[in-house]
C-alpha cells in the first residue's frame, strides 16, 4: 500500500479532504491502515506538488477518520 495522505476534514457533503505529497487517480479505493476500504477518490485539486484529494466515503462515520492516514493500493 502507498500512503495517500492525512484526512484534514469532512465537507458538508461528507467528502473526506486529504493533503497528499503526490497525485492520485480518480476512482481508486482509499484504504485505512488495515487495508479496509474507506471510500473512493472522487477529485484531485490544488497544486501539483502537494494536491488535495477528495474521497467519497463508503463508511457510516467519515468524521472518525479526521487526523488519520489513508492509503491506496499500488497498481
Amino acid at each position: 500500500m502507498k500512503k495517500l495522505g492525512i484526512v484534514l476534514h469532512v465537507t458538508p457533503s461528507r467528502a473526506l479532504i486529504l493533503r497528499s505529497s503526490s497525485p492520485a487517480e480518480i476512482g481508486r479505493k482509499a484504504l485505512d491502515r488495515r487495508g479496509a476500504e474507506v471510500g473512493e477518490i472522487c477529485d484531485v485539486f490544488g497544486p501539483v506538488s502537494n494536491p488535495y484529494i477528495a474521497v467519497r466515503p463508503k463508511v457510516s462515520k467519515p468524521e472518525d477518520y479526521v487526523g488519520k492516514t489513508l492509503y491506496v493500493e499500488e497498481p
